[in-house]
């Protein structure tokens, strides 16, 4: 169809890809064919797919923009063999979920084969899609379009090309890819030897002869090729307990939802190693009189001698990877000046004779910017007056960043920390310490939050609004972040950070949790090295019940690892457990979790009180159970207070209240504390005011009466009782100088109850719920809930579905190893919501979207509710049946 050149687009400082139609083609109707395909696929964002930007024409040419793809195509791969059945599952996958987005606009490829699979480090990309049209009857459209070495007998044929022609060209790649063999170089009887059966069972029906027998949709195929990757549960445990066998640690996590487990202290904070950037430093060209040449080589040793401690220098030139230097030294007059010289030239530093050792610095300085240009995924991207100015202040950023890359977070930190002493012009590096600080539980430093800001005006505008990002209010967060993805898609930060909202803070404004992934997606393909989008890749899609999704992420981690410091071990850790009980049966992640308990570096850590409380986050309320029951069990009486915690709100995710209750009761025995006493008898009233019907009103008020009648009550406390009372039908007043926060909610539920959802809602409108919540744990989720009610009242029913889904945030205040968090309760109810949420949806108008919503929704209670005592096995029973009503899929 066309020629396709490189090019570099300035406006936007990317290069990108220019297809350019031939000129014979060039007739009115093929030019309007030719724009309206390129504006139908620009319309695919997918990470699978090469991405096309824009049409346009001039000078007599017509041409679309698309994303530069720089990896080797499928073809040229294969060119060495065959390749690893994992391997060319994998890509077929990829590919597999490019064309159910391609597919779902009417569209057939018609020319999928090998030349057209990109590989890039972590996925496959479809491109060429020249002859891409619509599915059509239309013999004069059909025929002759192919590659016919991989065209469908009914391309050939000239007959209905539907998208199983695009699954029959795909299974015969697979074929090749697989073993090596040309598929039609064969007769009518192929040769599937060195295929897996399952695989070859998968294949056959790919290319079966006729369409109507192939699979019926990418979509089907995709997952019939994940099936052949799943191992069974027994080799899934192999690799957990081996694993977990040599972490050795203990499952807890910190702060900003990171993993945090047993291992020995970390290095002192001086001096962070990683792996040194090799340089060869040749002789410097020197030019000048005879009598000062001299100068020339002692710039060497001095230079040498300066950066031996960041930099390895080698002598030869053919060392992999080495990064070459040249300079130049020139003597005139009373002047001596030095520049590099080649592919590094920079600006000439020129001083007195008399001074010229000071050149050392010069020198040194422009050779650290050579191996930060070299070796730093954000060279490119920040202008010299961002960097530090100093030759030991940029290597050490650069180490600190490559450290950031390695998921070394305390190393990083001193790093960081490291340059900001040394070089005070690396502001940059307080932005990146504050950055760190979220995730090992560190609130920011308002004089190292003034001091970069103060300093943003020096980085281009991505960079800026990044920085800016962070002070906005959450909904503003959001959008300036999506603004800089968008406008600067090359920018991973950009994307990491998206991501890393959505994950953590999203669905508490209505953004599901499962919006993360294709962030973290892009920011993983734009930096494979980068781990921490691979971890949180992991995390999100163990918790969205992923099997496939999680497990490449684990083996992407694992695979581009270097050897972790304790806190990254702690995360992996932490990650495979969350793994083990989603998705493992029972017995083998019990066993797991006893394995790893009984470790003694888990049973000296302070942190493991923390572990069973956050395996909630991965959406495992029985691996809490589990391992909560571990701990209750020990001496230590905040181990035994952190395990009947994670056990009371785990038995209440899983609909078992009786034994919620009973747990309660034991809480206060093993920890006689006042703020512990309330939340026992305040859960007891949320789960009857949540859930009519569980638990009778009058039954919840009792367990409260005590707070609201004595005189000795702490005031904060008596009105979390109060509000708690007042929902269950007792108007309890508040004490003078009540949070107004909970006069709002009161006299919004007396409105709703009255009859006026609407103005309910106006009044709560401006309340920070997020913000109280960390004065009384159930307040946020006892709001979203109320206020989901109401809004599905007034037919709000896009309302009501965001409400419903904030309990899928990860926002915690710290470890969770004390008092319970407000995050811990919203993950407790999250089962309730899922209910409602299935109900809401089954109800409305059935749209595909929604349905299949719903069908997450009551997969979840089923995997949860099966088997709890009334009503909540009933619910279960019920779900399982409305379920296969809707036709539903699977069960997450």
């Amino acid at each position: 169809m066309g020629t396709v050149y490189l090019a570099h687009e300035v406006t936007l400082n990317r290069d990108v890809a220019i297809k350019v139609l031939r000129l014979e083609l060039a007739t009115a109707e093929g030019a309007e064919s030719f724009h309206r395909e390129a504006q139908t696929l620009a319309s695919i964002r997918h990470p699978n797919v090469v991405v096309i930007y824009r049409t346009g024409q001039g000078e007599g040419l017509h041409f679309y923009i698309m994303e530069l793809i720089n990896g080797p195509t499928l073809e040229n791969r294969l060119e060495s063999g065959p390749l690893p059945v994992v391997e060319a599952v994998r890509i077929g996958i990829d590919v597999l979920r490019g064309l159910a987005d391609v597919h779902r606009l009417g569209l057939v490829h018609r020319d999928i084969k090998p030349s057209n699979i990109f590989l890039l480090p972590d996925r496959a990309v479809l491109s060429d899609f020249g002859i891409a049209r619509p599915a059509s009857n239309d013999p004069s459209v059909s025929s002759g379009e192919g590659t016919p070495d991989y065209m469908a007998p009914e391309q050939v044929e000239g007959t209905a090309v539907s998208a199983q022609a695009d699954i029959y060209s795909l299974g015969v790649a697979l074929y090749e890819a697989v073993t090596g063999r040309r598929f039609h170089d064969q007769p009518k009887a192929k040769d599937w030897s060195g295929v897996p059966i399952a695989l070859a069972r998968v294949l056959r029906r790919a290319v079966a002869e006729q369409p109507d027998e192939r699979w019926p949709d990418a979509a089907a195929f995709r997952t019939a090729l994940e099936r052949t990757l799943a191992p069974g549960w027994w080799r899934v445990a192999a690799v957990a307990v081996g694993v977990l066998a040599i972490i050795a640690v203990v499952v807890v996590v910190r702060g900003h939802g990171s993993g945090s487990l047993a291992q020995p202290p970390p290095p002192p904070s001086t001096g962070p190693s990683v792996r040194l950037p090799t340089v060869v430093l040749q002789q410097i060209e020197y030019q000048g009189p005879g009598d000062h040449r001299w100068m020339a080589d002692s710039l060497v040793h001095m230079v040498e001698s300066d950066l031996r401690s960041h930099i390895a220098f080698v002598d030869s030139a053919s060392e992999p990877g080495a990064l070459i230097v040249r300079a130049r030294m020139t003597v005139t007059g009373g002047d001596a000046g030095v520049r590099l010289t080649g592919g590094s030239a920079g600006s000439e530093y020129r001083v007195p004779l008399e001074q010229w050792s000071a050149l050392r610095d010069s020198l040194a300085y422009q050779i650290a910017l050579g191996v930060w240009s070299n070796r730093s995924a954000l060279a490119g991207s920040l202008p010299l007056r961002a960097l530090p100015h100093t030759s030991e202040g940029l290597l050490r950023f650069l180490e600190a960043e490559q450290l950031v890359g390695e998921t070394q977070w305390e190393r990083a930190d001193s790093a960081y920390r490291l340059a900001e002493r040394i070089d005070s012009t690396c502001w940059i590096c307080s932005w990146r310490i504050t950055e760190i600080g979220r995730w090992l539980s560190r609130g920011p430093d308002p004089e190292r939050v003034r001091r970069y800001t103060i300093h943003a005006d020096s980085l281009p505008p991505p960079y800026r609004r990044l920085i800016e990002a962070a002070q906005l209010p959450l909904r503003a967060r959001l959008d300036t972040l999506r603004a800089v993805t968008e406008d600067s898609p090359e920018i991973f930060l950009g994307w990491f950070q998206l991501g890393d909202e959505l994950f953590h803070r999203g669905p508490l404004v209505g953004h599901r949790r499962s919006e993360a992934i294709p962030a973290f997606e892009r920011a993983a393909r734009l930096r494979p090295g980068f781990r921490p989008a691979w971890e949180h890749l992991a995390w999100v899609a163990t918790a969205e019940g992923d099997s496939i999704e999680a497990a490449l992420a684990l083996d992407s981690l694992e695979n581009r690892s270097v050897v972790p410091d304790p806190f990254s071990q702690e995360i992996r850790a932490l990650l495979q457990v969350g793994f083990a009980w989603r998705f493992l049966p029972d017995g083998p992640a019990r066993q797991l979790t006893e394995r790893i308990s009984s470790d003694s570096a888990m049973q000296r850590s302070a942190d493991f009180a923390a572990g069973p409380r956050m395996l909630p986050t991965f959406d495992a309320p029985r691996g809490a159970m589990a391992l909560g029951e571990i701990l209750a069990q020990t001496s230590s009486r905040d181990l035994q207070r952190s395990g009947l915690i994670a056990q009371i709100l785990g038995a209440v995710a899983l609909g078992r209240v009786d034994s919620a209750r009973a747990l309660a009761r034991r809480l206060t025995e093993v920890a006689p504390e006042q703020q512990l006493e309330l939340f026992s008898d305040e859960l007891v009233a949320a789960i009857a005011a949540a859930d009519k019907g569980t638990i009778a009103n009058g039954e919840a008020l009792e367990e409260l009466r005590s707070w609201t009648t004595s005189a000795d009550v702490d005031s904060l406390l008596h009105d979390r009782a109060a509000w708690m009372s007042s929902l269950l039908g007792s108007r309890t007043p508040l004490r003078a100088n009540a949070p107004t926060e909970l006069e709002l909610l009161m006299a919004a539920d007396s409105l709703a109850t009255a009859g006026y959802p609407r103005a309910a809602l106006l009044l709560l409108d401006p309340v920070d719920v997020d913000a109280f919540a960390r004065h009384d744990q159930f307040f946020r989720a006892v709001v979203h809930l109320r206020s989901a009610a109401w809004r599905a009242q007034i037919g709000d029913i896009e309302g009501a579905r965001a409400e419903l889904i904030w309990y899928e945030h990860l926002h915690l205040s710290g470890l969770p190893m004390g008092l319970p968090q407000a995050a811990e309760v919203d993950w407790a109810f999250g089962t309730l919501a899922r209910w409602r949420l299935a109900r809401l949806l089954d109800r409305s108008s059935g749209r595909r979207a929604q349905r299949g919503e719903a069908c997450a929704a009551y997969a979840a209670v089923v995997r949860n509710w099966a088997g709890a005592p009334a009503p909540y096995g009933a619910r279960a029973d019920f779900a399982r049946t409305r379920a296969r009503a809707l036709k539903c899929t699977s069960a997450r």
